[in-house]
C-alpha cells in the first residue's frame, strides 16, 4: 500500500488577503491640519511664478487693461464686478449689494461649492 501523501491546501480567498498584506500597499498619511496647511503654503509658494506650462490663456486676466470687465472707480482704488454661485443662503440679503473684500475674507470658509465668475463672462 502506498502511503498517501498528505499536502495541506490554504483556500484561495486566504491566499488572495495574504497576497495583498504581503505585497505592501502604501499607506498615504492622514490629511491632518499641519499638512494641509503646509500643502497650501507650498501651493502658493509656487504660484508666485508661473511657469509656461502652468498659465492658461483661455481665461480672462484681470488686469486695468482688460476692457471686457465691468470695472468701478479710480485706477489704483478700482474694482471689478464678479457674479457668484452658490447654495449657502448667508448672502441672499446681499443680492444686488457690494461686499467688501475685508467682509468675505471673514466668512471665507464655507463647506459648500462656491462659484465666481467675471459678470461679462457669464453673457458670452
Amino acid at each position: 500500500m502506498n502511503a498517501a501523501r498528505r499536502t495541506s491546501r490554504i483556500p484561495i480567498p486566504t491566499c488572495l488577503i495574504l497576497s495583498l498584506a504581503l505585497t505592501g500597499c502604501p499607506l498615504v498619511p492622514p490629511a491632518t491640519d499641519a499638512r494641509l496647511e503646509a500643502a497650501f503654503r507650498a501651493a502658493v509658494l509656487d504660484a508666485e511664478l508661473a511657469e509656461p506650462d502652468e498659465i492658461c490663456r483661455s481665461l480672462t486676466a484681470i488686469t486695468p487693461h482688460e476692457d471686457s470687465l465691468v470695472w468701478e472707480g479710480a485706477s489704483g482704488e478700482s474694482r471689478v464686478l464678479v457674479v457668484t454661485w452658490t447654495s449657502w443662503t448667508g448672502y441672499d440679503d446681499q443680492v444686488g449689494k457690494s461686499i467688501p473684500v475685508a467682509d468675505l475674507v471673514k466668512s471665507i470658509e464655507t463647506e459648500r461649492d462656491t462659484w465666481v465668475t467675471l459678470a461679462p463672462q457669464i453673457q458670452d
